[in-house]
């Protein structure tokens, strides 16, 4: 049972929080043209910094496979190579008279299934074309044509729909140092350099909007590419801060790496493009909150008014639920043909194709293509090469790189509070001790005997014993037959959060609370995995002030990682045992799909280091390792 369940929650909440209050004294003294200009610049710079965006020229290589006729509008069906074997499905909109140069849409989609053949993106689409634009409708990768586990069984527990498929490549990608959410931009980027190389395109009139998923696209290409000239982003835009009160977890895509580390919000995102025309949407009922959509409005509005272009920035929350309806649909064709200088047209119907007809592959899945290349291909590419240049540093230099990547800075003997014991059965009681690691965050240390201690028992001689658990330490330890110390590092045991669960309650799945706190910690640029290893080392310096190695260390499960960590960096552990550990970070990569957590990683770990090489460092050491 958690005693302490909002701790880790609260933790960041508080961060947030700071983080908003920081950047609101910031936007408080823009006040001139010149301020605001230099404000967007900087937030332009910030948001680049967070995509890393690979190298592009020129029009992809593309196949057109088909051509459908609407009422009123043509589809044809393409294939465009995002990076080399690495193939998108789409659909490009066309009016059926085309009479000069065209404006244009590129039409991100949500977390639809079916992608392009989605009904409601299918419906957009024909809209925008039915009023005269060039629509292009891209699958995003694990939606429509575009699913990676195809006939993959391994992967069918873990990877059950879309967003589940997206947070098992983001959590395999970060391994190698990279972002999702860059793959997903970079899609969209060349899909703009097909578009834009169409004759019939006019690149002085160049639109993007989508919705939730394709709403977070749609801000990411705005900010990152500036060809865009209007943006309409929907169901996506809130507050970062309100996400974490609300204790909702985010997609991979949707969590840039750092942003908010460097003090940014994602109203930040809009800035970079400011002051291009602009129409956020939101829902009245939506869980991407409209009270933090409101709030980002405020803020832009407030800065176009100094530039002088306030009319070019609106917003609009229609009155259901998360996703794009009707209304929202409507407001975003207006926006569009009023800055393509387009008159509006009263659309009477539009009628979504049937899915298979959409498609621009024989059997609906560019993975059944001999050249295509999954997602997983590239990435086990790039861990190979990583493993094959990696350095093999001396323990000391390992240890110093280490301590970097996981952003520890002074580890300090905590301050503590006695709790009430807490019996097992058999006699076994836990003695209860709360330890503050860092400002705000408290973890539980337990001793584990047949008695009751009110105070830290000392040992004078002899090796002290620190377990850490998989999941628990009092259900794990219940039976009394560990006696000595236990530590509940966050997140687990007694600072496990009763919320910030989406459905049922598991520790390992891709939208749960430990997936939750991993990524706020990369949108801070402090990784989780670091915050648990300063959990242990404290707790080490607490049992062992006086310097001397005589931390006996276990740790099972999910607390391998970061015991095998916190026993290199500290001084204090002699001994380490392991218990259901993992073998290697680099089966996490090598794998189809694996429930290895997100927590237990840092961004480019594979390029620092992985278990085996740990273990080499720790017995370099004197480290006494068993059960390895």
């Amino acid at each position: 049972m958690a005693k302490f369940g909002d701790v880790v929650q609260e933790f960041y909440v508080e961060r947030f929080r700071a983080n908003m209050a920081a950047r609101a004294d910031r936007l408080r003294g823009v006040t001139e043209p010149g301020q605001a200009r230099a404000y967007i610049e900087d937030a332009r710079r910030r948001v680049r910094q967070s995509f890393q965006l690979p190298e592009h020229s020129g029009e992809p290589a593309t196949r057109m496979t088909g051509r459908l006729q609407g009422n009123g509008f043509t589809v044809e069906k393409l294939l465009y190579e995002s990076r080399p074997g690495y193939w998108v499905s789409a659909n490009y909109y066309l009016p059926e008279k085309v009479a000069g140069k065209l404006p244009a849409v590129l039409f991100v989609c949500g977390h639809s299934a079916a992608g392009k053949a989605g009904d409601t993106y299918q419906m957009a689409a024909q809209a925008l074309a039915l009023c005269g634009f060039a629509v292009l409708i891209p699958d995003p990768v694990g939606q429509g044509e575009r699913g990676q586990f195809r006939n993959i069984p391994e992967a069918e527990a873990l990877c059950r729909n879309c967003t589940h498929e997206h947070n098992m490549y983001g959590k395999q990608l970060l391994l190698t140092g990279e972002f999702f959410g860059t793959w997903r931009a970079f899609d969209a980027v060349r899909a703009l350099d097909w578009l834009l190389a169409r004759p019939e395109v006019d690149s002085s009139r160049v639109g993007v909007t989508g919705n939730s998923g394709g709403g977070t696209l749609t801000t990411y290409v705005n900010a990152l590419d500036d060809r865009i000239t209007m943006a309409a982003p929907c169901c996506y835009i809130t507050r970062w801060w309100r996400h974490v009160e609300n204790e909702l977890p985010v997609d991979a895509e949707q969590t840039p790496p750092g942003l908010a580390a460097a003090g940014g919000e994602m109203a930040d995102m809009l800035f970079a493009a400011a002051p291009r025309p602009l129409l956020i949407c939101g829902q009245r009922n939506d869980f991407f909150d409209p009270r933090g959509t409101l709030e980002c409005y405020d803020e832009l509005r407030r800065v176009y008014r100094i530039l002088g272009r306030e009319n070019e920035v609106e917003c609009f929350i229609g009155p259901v639920g998360h996703g794009l309806s009707t209304h929202l649909r409507e407001r975003v064709v207006a926006f569009f043909c009023r800055h393509a200088g387009l008159e509006l047209r009263e659309i009477s119907s539009v009628a979504p194709f049937p899915e298979k007809e959409l498609w621009c592959t024989p059997a609906g899945n560019v993975c059944d293509l001999p050249e295509n290349r999954r997602i997983q291909c590239f990435v086990r590419e790039r861990a190979a090469e990583l493993i094959r240049t990696r350095e093999t540093l001396p323990a000391p230099e390992l240890a110093r790189k280490l301590r970097s990547c996981l952003k520890l800075g002074e580890v300090a003997i905590p301050n503590y509070r006695v709790l009430r014991s807490r019996p097992a059965g058999n006699e076994v009681r836990f003695s209860r001790f709360l330890l503050e690691t860092e400002p705000g965050m408290r973890v539980t240390l337990s001793y584990v005997d047949r008695g009751e201690w009110f105070h830290l028992p000392e040992r004078e001689t002899g090796k002290i014993p620190l377990y850490l658990p998989h999941q628990s330490s009092f259900d794990e330890l219940a039976d009394g037959s560990r006696p000595g110390f236990a530590l509940d590092y966050r997140g687990v045991g007694e600072s496990m959060p009763e919320g910030c669960d989406q459905g049922k309650r598991d520790f390992f799945g891709p939208y749960q609370f430990d997936y939750h706190f991993a990524s706020l910690g990369l949108l801070l640029d402090e990784p989780y995995l670091g915050g648990r290893v300063r959990d242990i080392m404290a707790a080490c310096l607490l049992l062992n002030p006086e310097g001397e190695g005589r931390i006996a260390l276990t740790a099972r499960g999910v607390g391998v990682v970061p015991g095998v960590l916190a026993a290199l960096l500290s001084d204090r552990v002699a001994e380490l045992q392991l218990l259901d550990r993992p073998e290697s970070l680099a089966e996490v990569v090598q794998a189809e799909s694996t429930p290895f957590p997100q927590s237990n990683m840092f961004p480019g770990m594979l390029a620092v280091t992985d278990l085996p090489d740990l273990y080499r460092a720790l017995r370099e050491k004197g480290v006494r390792l068993s059960g390895d």
